[in-house]
C-alpha cells in the first residue's frame, strides 16, 4: 500500500492562515525504508527502561527508534485507524539530525541520563523552541505561526537530558476550556482523537477523555515511548486511565508552568504519561524545579520540596503496601448515579482494595470526605478558573512574537471569524471564553472567596481532613468520576494506574491522592500495585 499523506485540514485554508515554514504534518510520508533494523522491538509494550537497554546493547539506535515511531504515526495517525493523536511531527531532517547526535554522544561514551535518545510526544500547549520546527497552539488555528520565546522550562530540562521531542500531541482544544459542550479529544488543528482500544474508535464509544487525549493515545498506540500532558482538573489522569497508562499529576508548583498555554496558575500542572511507574518517576525527576522559576512564583515553594531522585521510590524497598494506610471513601465517589461509572469499575476497585490489604496495606473502608457533596455543587472552581484564564493567558500572550492573538478578546473574535475551522461538527459556541473575558481580576471579592472555598473543599474538609483523621498515606478512588476534582481544587498530587477493561475494550484506572508534596509516597504505591497486578494490555487491533 502506498504511503498515505494524511494531509491536515489547514492546508485547504492556507490562504487564510499562511503556511508555517518547516511544518511537518503528522501522518505524512516519512522515508520509512531509509534505515535498516536489526530486530523488531514491540513499541506497544516497551518501556523507557526497555528501550534504554536496547540502545545500550546496540540492539537499536536512536535514529532507528525515531524512524520506527514515525512509521507508526504515518500508519495510524491520519491513515489506518485514524487515531489523530498527533497534530504535527518535527521536520524529518531535524529529527534525524537530533537522533544521530544522541547516537554519536552514546558512541563517544556520553550518556546524558536514562532518557538519552528517547523520543517523546509533548502536548501541543507546551512550548518548543522555533528551531525544532513545530508550533505551540493548543489545537487552535489562532496560535498557528506565533513564535514562543523558546522551550518551556520543562521542555528544556527534558531535552537537556537527551529526550527527542518527536511531535506535538493533539488535545481537547484550549485544554478543554473553550465551551460548555466540547467533544473530548477534538481540536481544530488535530481533528478527533480516538481510543486505540475500542474497535470503531470514537463513534463506537472510544472516547479518549480530555484534554491530554493525544498524549495518552499516542503512547498507547506506539507513537512514542512516553509523553507529557497537562492537567487543570482531570486532563492527565482521565486520558491516562482510558489508555491503560500510568501518570502523575504533581503538586502545583513542583515544576514550572512557564511556556505552557495556561488555564489557571492556581491549578495547572504538567506531567508524564508512560507504560510504567518507573518511567513516570524518571520523567518527573528530570522536570521538577530544583530552583525557583522567576516567571512562575509557585515554584518558589515547590522547589523546596523537589527531590533529585524519584525513581528509587518505584523500586524495592520502597515499592510496597506494607505499613501503608489507605483511606477508601465510598460515599459519593463510588456512587454510580453521581459518577456515571458502570458497575464494573467499582467491582474492580473493590477487588483491588482487597488485594492491597492482602499485600500488607492497612485499609480503612468507608471513610467520609466532609466536602464531597460540594464538589458537585460548588461554583468556586469555575470562578477561579475563569478569572485565572484571562489573567494567565494575557501573561502568556505577552511573551509571544508574530502572534495574531494578543488578548482573550482577540481569541474569541478569531474563533467567531473562522467558525468553519474552530468548531467541531454540531458545535457552535465558546461560552467559557466569553464568561472568562467578563471577569474583573484576582482582587475581586468573588474570586478571593472562591479561592478560599476551593481550599476548604480540597484541603481543610477534604484530603487533609481524611488523611489526618485516619493517619493515612493516601486516598484510593476510581479515576473516573470526581477524584481529579478533589485533588485539583487543593492543588495536591493525584496519580492513576491501570485497573481494568470494559467489555468494549476501553481501559479504566485506579487513583491515589496524597498530601501536598507526597509524590514519593504515591510513586511507591503505584509501583507496588504495578508489581502485583496483571501487565497492562496493549490495543488488540494494533497487535
Amino acid at each position: 500500500m502506498p504511503c498515505q499523506t494524511g494531509r491536515v485540514s489547514w492546508e485547504k485554508n492556507i490562504s487564510i492562515l499562511g503556511l508555517v515554514p518547516g511544518l511537518h504534518a503528522a501522518g505524512s510520508c516519512v522515508k520509512g525504508s531509509r534505515l535498516a533494523r536489526r530486530r523488531q522491538i514491540d513499541l506497544l509494550s516497551a518501556t523507557i527502561r526497555d528501550l534504554q537497554a536496547y540502545l545500550s546493547n546496540g540492539t537499536i539506535t536512536s535514529l532507528q527508534l525515531t524512524q520506527r515511531y514515525l512509521d507508526n504515526i504515518a500508519a495510524n495517525n491520519h491513515a489506518g485507524l485514524e487515531l489523530r493523536a498527533v497534530i504535527e511531527t518535527g521536520p524529518y531532517e531535524n529529527l534525524m539530525a537530533i537522533a544521530q547526535y544522541m547516537d554519536d554522544l552514546r558512541a563517544n561514551g556520553t550518556i546524558l541520563s536514562e532518557l538519552h535518545g528517547i523520543p517523546m510526544l509533548l502536548k501541543d500547549n507546551i512550548a518548543t523552541d522555533v528551531s525544532l520546527g513545530m508550533n505551540t497552539t493548543a489545537g487552535n488555528y489562532g496560535f498557528l505561526g506565533s513564535q514562543v520565546p523558546g522551550d518551556a522550562p520543562v521542555t528544556a530540562q527534558l531535552r537537556a537530558k537527551g529526550v527527542i521531542v518527536i511531535g506535538k500531541a493533539n488535545l481537547s482544544e484550549l485544554a478543554n476550556y473553550k465551551a460548555l459542550n466540547v467533544t473530548n479529544g477534538w481540536s481544530a488543528r488535530g481533528g478527533q482523537t480516538q481510543s486505540a482500544y475500542v474497535v470503531g474508535g470514537f463513534a463506537a464509544g472510544g472516547d479518549p477523555c480530555g484534554s491530554s487525549s493525544g498524549s495518552a493515545v499516542g503512547v498507547s498506540a506506539g507513537f512514542s515511548s512516553a509523553s507529557l500532558g497537562s492537567e487543570t482538573d482531570g486532563s492527565l489522569v482521565c486520558p491516562a486511565n482510558r489508555a491503560a497508562l500510568y501518570t502523575i499529576r504533581m503538586s502545583v508548583g513542583l515544576s514550572s508552568r512557564t511556556g505552557v498555554i495556561p488555564i489557571s496558575s492556581t491549578q495547572d500542572t504538567t506531567g508524564p504519561m508512560a507504560k510504567s511507574t518507573y518511567d513516570c518517576a524518571l520523567i518527573l525527576e528530570n522536570m521538577v524545579a530544583h530552583r525557583p522559576d522567576p516567571l512562575d512564583p509557585y515554584t518558589k515553594n515547590g522547589s523546596l520540596h523537589a527531590l533529585s531522585n524519584y525513581t528509587r521510590f518505584a523500586l524495592h524497598p520502597h515499592a510496597t503496601f506494607a505499613n501503608k494506610t489507605l483511606a477508601v471513601p465510598i460515599q459519593f465517589f463510588q456512587n454510580e448515579t453521581i459518577s456515571g461509572n458502570p458497575p464494573e469499575i467499582n467491582m474492580a476497585l473493590n477487588a483491588a482494595i482487597a488485594r492491597m490489604a492482602e499485600l500488607g496495606a492497612i485499609v480503612i473502608n468507608g471513610t467520609s470526605v466532609p466536602s464531597a457533596d460540594q464538589l458537585a455543587t460548588s461554583t468556586a472552581e469555575t470562578i477561579v478558573l475563569d478569572t485565572d484564564f484571562k489573567v494567565d493567558l494575557a501573561t502568556y500572550l505577552s511573551r509571544l512574537s508574530n502572534s495574531q492573538i494578543e488578548s482573550l478578546a482577540d481569541l474569541i473574535d478569531f474563533d467567531d471569524a473562522h467558525a468553519d475551522l474552530e468548531f467541531a461538527p454540531g458545535e457552535c459556541c465558546q461560552e467559557i471564553l466569553v464568561r472568562s473575558v467578563q471577569t474583573t481580576g484576582r482582587n475581586a471579592t468573588e474570586y478571593i472567596h472562591a479561592r478560599a472555598t476551593d481550599y476548604n473543599i480540597g484541603r481543610t474538609n477534604g484530603i487533609d481532613y481524611v488523611l489526618d483523621k485516619y493517619q493515612a498515606d493516601a486516598l484510593v478512588l476510581p479515576t473516573e468520576g470526581y477524584a481529579s476534582s478533589l485533588a485539583a481544587v487543593a492543588g495536591y498530587p493525584i496519580v492513576s494506574v491501570p485497573l481494568g477493561y470494559l467489555s468494549n475494550g476501553q481501559p479504566f484506572g485506579m487513583a491515589f491522592i496524597g498530601r501536598q508534596w507526597s509524590e514519593a509516597t504515591l510513586i511507591s504505591l503505584m509501583a507496588a500495585w504495578e508489581e502485583n497486578s496483571p501487565p497492562r494490555r496493549v490495543p488488540e487491533q494494533l497487535v
